[in-house]
């Protein structure tokens, strides 16, 4: 029993190292002020996805995604509850967040196109942001004020950077074994 235990676990160690996580940061700069049609060269939004290519087709699709901020939205927050791989798109903490990640995807032929919203709201305050990338980005923040109504120009300029996470190296995995090895040689031993 122990011996087919022993051996189930490293298998899916080393079968769960064949998928590894990836995190996208890109940002955007340059952005015309929907409200009187000012570009504003040097207004940035930043963003960060994470997630598992899956399928192995180059691509991170809504499915393969875990982590998801751009902007003022931030889906892994306090408010706004987590993703998680395969789950819905959209949903509620019933406490006054709701987030909606109505699609993502991310390819180096197909770029980057992602559209999502974001809110809270109880009796004393309410914030909510709505995206579309490459059109419009609107922030309504606490205070009267505190938003953004901005649109992509063809000025706006896009910078990215995909990069795996951290996979263990050998010698973690070598080091796993060993130890279970001794566990398991002690408890036969006693």
């Amino acid at each position: 029993m122990l011996k087919r235990a022993f051996a189930t676990l490293i298998l899916s160690t080393f079968g769960a190292a064949g998928v590894s996580a990836e995190t996208l940061t890109f940002q955007y700069t340059g952005f015309e002020n929907a409200l009187n049609g000012e570009f504003l060269a040097d207004f940035v939004l930043t963003g960060v996805v994470t997630g598992y290519d899956a399928n192995h087709d180059g691509a991170l699709t809504r499915k393969e995604i875990q982590r998801f901020r751009f902007g003022d939205l931030d889906l892994d927050g306090e408010y706004y509850g987590s993703i998680d791989i395969g789950a819905p798109l959209c949903g509620g903490n019933g406490e006054g967040s709701s987030w909606c990640l109505e699609s993502f995807s991310y390819s180096a032929t197909g770029g980057l196109q992602f559209k999502a919203n974001s809110g809270y709201s109880d009796e004393m305050i309410g914030f909510s942001t709505y995206v579309t990338a490459g059109s419009t980005y609107q922030y309504l923040g606490y205070l009267p004020g505190e938003e953004y109504y901005l649109n992509w120009t063809p000025e706006t300029r896009f910078e990215h950077s995909m990069s795996p996470l951290p996979v263990p190296e050998p010698a973690t995995y070598a080091m796993l074994g060993l130890g279970l090895a001794v566990l398991a040689a002690r408890r036969r031993a006693g």
